[in-house]
């Protein structure tokens, strides 16, 4: 092995990180919004030197035995450390909950690229062991390749007593974030996807159709309806979701679960009960999808009427498919209700400091309305 073999950059601009810079010594932004070198002065705060550092940590415990690990099973064929020339970490974002990077392996050629999500904040650390365990569970009981694979866990702490604690998870390759921007010309809410290689201004009314629907399908499949087990929360705003755009159209992942439970509590034997419970996810589902901030970090915006039809065709389809009878009995119950009654009751279940109440309950009664008409329709 080469005497240097690790290499870092920050992933937005692919400049290089080094002890040489003055960068190296400034703490870690805590939000996306925050600009390097902003809390220059704060001490005790990880710095960038103190994260590529953990990170390195991570990577060459055992003899870079997780890498060789998972290098192996993902190849097929026995890889050893003696194959790893250099390995290059990218620092990609400031989350609210992580810091992800992007670790890429070198030997002759690419050997692989992974994720590694790094939790520095109290919030962070309090969620990181939870999400690599419900990750491994739900990738364990579905198949549908909806969410990362992990691969490893680790706490590490540095001699300065900068703690972190991270995991190592599938890269998701050609995906990217997206988040909803104000068009200058029409001063219409729209996606775009933020993905430097395409130069992709916004996404087609179709493109932002089926990547609705598909997000409907995603927490459709990993929601039960007879437990009332979900995901959730989850954030568009967070860039929960990310998105791969090609000629054929638009994919969707979900790369975080910060929990998976019921959300209610009831008599789970009782067909009514579990009926309402696949209402009121519906409701949820078709509220929160419709939330994101502007660009990404600014004020929260909510998006336009055709999300709630896309919404609405996802959930059915995912439900027919695996819960034919389910499906059915929903089918029936629904008719008999004014939707509106049930939305309120789900924008008052919110927490009177959720930031995005405000906008929720300024939107819910047109809202339910179209969420009925679409139920009618599809029905």
């Amino acid at each position: 092995m080469p005497e240097k073999i690790f290499h870092d950059y920050l992933a937005s601009t692919a400049e290089p990180v080094n002890e040489s810079e003055k960068l190296w010594g400034y703490p870690l932004p805590e939000s996306p919004a925050q600009n390097p070198g902003a809390c220059a002065s704060d001490d005790g705060v990880p710095t960038y030197g103190d994260y590529f550092t953990a990170v390195h940590r991570f990577l060459e415990a055992g003899h870079y035995g997780a890498i060789v690990r998972v290098l192996s099973l993902n190849s097929g064929i026995p890889c050893g450390p003696d194959a790893i020339h250099s390995i290059h970490i990218f620092l990609a974002k400031h989350g609210a909950f992580y810091h992800p990077g992007r670790v890429e392996i070198w030997g002759q050629v690419l050997l692989g690229a992974f994720a590694v999500n790094v939790a520095v904040s109290g919030s962070g650390k309090s969620v990181i062991q939870r999400e690599f365990d419900l990750l491994q569970r739900l990738n364990v009981s579905e198949s549908a390749g909806f969410l990362p694979m992990v691969y490893e866990y680790a706490d590490i702490t540095l001699e300065n007593h900068a703690a972190f604690k991270m995991f190592l998870a599938q890269w998701c390759d050609g995906f990217h974030e997206f988040h909803m921007v104000l068009d200058p010309e029409d001063h219409r809410f729209k996606l775009k996807v933020w993905d430097p290689e395409r130069c992709i201004e916004f996404l087609s009314r179709e493109h932002m159709f089926e990547l609705y629907r598909q997000v409907a399908v995603i927490l459709t499949t990993y929601y039960n309806p007879e437990s009332f087990e979900q995901i959730f929360p989850w954030h568009h705003a967070a860039g929960d979701f990310v998105v791969r755009c090609s000629e054929s159209g638009v994919e969707v992942r979900l790369i975080t679960v910060r929990q998976y439970a019921a959300m209610y509590v009831s008599d789970v034997s009782n067909d009514d009960a579990c009926l309402e419970a696949m209402l009121l996810f519906l409701i949820n589902l078709s509220i929160r999808t419709r939330i994101d901030r502007l660009d990404g970090v600014g004020d929260f915006v909510w998006a336009e009427d055709g999300v709630v039809d896309a919404t609405v065709q996802g959930f059915l389809e995912c439900m027919a498919k695996r819960y034919p009878e389910h499906h059915r009995m929903f089918r029936q119950y629904v008719q008999v209700f004014q939707i509106r009654e049930f939305c309120e009751a789900v924008a008052g279940s919110y927490n009177l400091c959720a930031p995005e109440l405000p906008l929720i309950l300024k939107h819910i009664a047109d809202h339910a309305m179209q969420l009925q008409e679409v139920l009618s329709t599809r029905l």
